[in-house]
């Protein structure tokens, strides 16, 4: 039972400052969002280089005016 308050502490420690519940910081959550669609995107059969090309374009898209959406 000690061990693991130990080590519950430990952990609270290690996280960086500003880090979410999830222990990640906005950076972090945001590269692991564009693996996990990239990822997506590969398993159901597009290449490599058309997921690059689709997270691209969801990138361009995100960057418009709000005026233009």
């Amino acid at each position: 039972m000690d061990d693991e308050r130990i080590a519950t502490q430990a952990v609270r420690v290690a996280a960086p400052a500003g880090a979410g519940a999830s222990g990640l910081n906005t950076d972090e959550r945001w590269r692991l969002t564009l693996y996990k669609w990239r990822y997506s995107l590969e398993s159901q059969g597009f290449s490599a280089e058309e997921a690059r090309r689709l997270l691209f374009l969801r990138w361009l898209h995100g960057r418009r005016p709000a005026t233009e959406r």
